[in-house]
């Protein structure tokens, strides 16, 4: 990657979207759906005593970690479909012919085991550099960030990559741009601060735009 500058990342997304955006808005309409979806099933129980330590860990054990685990991995599948389907249409150029199944395509045959093992193996690994302090865990999460992309495009050369091997690829691919991709996820806050504004309806431009823009970074990247 050249250090691309992350106005011209944006930039061609903005120009990729344009007179397109309704065609953005559906790729991610099944990610909005599971959203508002988990929005309206009760979250963990909150903190309501001193005794936090054992209050973070009923939290996190028992239904509330099975509803917090099936939450964090059906978002990630999500997420992960919006952005193999924006990948293509920034290489192509040319919009997908069904916005709202390429963007929930992860939970298809082809991709399920993939993203879900994936998804597995980057939990584990964080949590367990998260052991050490909150900083490596933040760290490392950013390093394993293009192992999803990783797979997508190794799959149709190499059918038998193994799926910790996208995760060390990713680990060696952002040496030296992990910041890179925090500063561009930074550059968002503003626009998600002007979505909560509008009570969540500026979102669902954001949204696109900010998933389009990671696509747009690993295409660089990998340049």
């Amino acid at each position: 990657m050249n250090n691309v500058p992350f106005s011209q990342l944006k930039n061609e997304v903005r120009q990729l979207f344009e007179n397109r955006w309704s065609i953005a808005i559906k790729i991610c309409l099944g990610f909005y759906l599971l959203n508002i979806l988990f929005s309206l099933i009760n979250t963990p129980g909150q903190i309501t005593d001193n005794d936090v330590t054992a209050n973070l860990i009923n939290q996190y054990t028992g239904t509330n970690g099975v509803i917090l685990f099936l939450f964090n991995a059906i978002i990630t599948f999500a997420t992960v479909g919006v952005q193999y389907s924006f990948l293509d249409w920034l290489r192509t150029n040319q919009p997908v012919n069904n916005p709202i199944t390429s963007g929930l395509q992860t939970f298809s045959r082809k991709y399920f085991t993939s993203t879900l093992a994936i998804y597995l193996i980057k939990m584990i690994l964080t949590f367990l550099w998260g052991l050490l302090f909150l900083i490596p865990g933040i760290i490392k999460s950013y390093s394993y960030s293009m192992a999803f992309f990783i797979y997508k495009d190794r799959i149709q050369s190499n059918p038998d990559i193994s799926f910790l091997d996208c995760i060390t690829e990713s680990r060696k691919l952002m040496n030296g741009h992990k910041m890179d991709l925090f500063l561009l996820q930074l550059s968002f806050i503003g626009w998600y601060l002007l979505g909560l504004i509008t009570f969540g309806i500026g979102l669902i431009w954001v949204i696109p735009y900010k998933d389009a823009a990671n696509a747009n970074f690993y295409r660089h990247l990998v340049k």
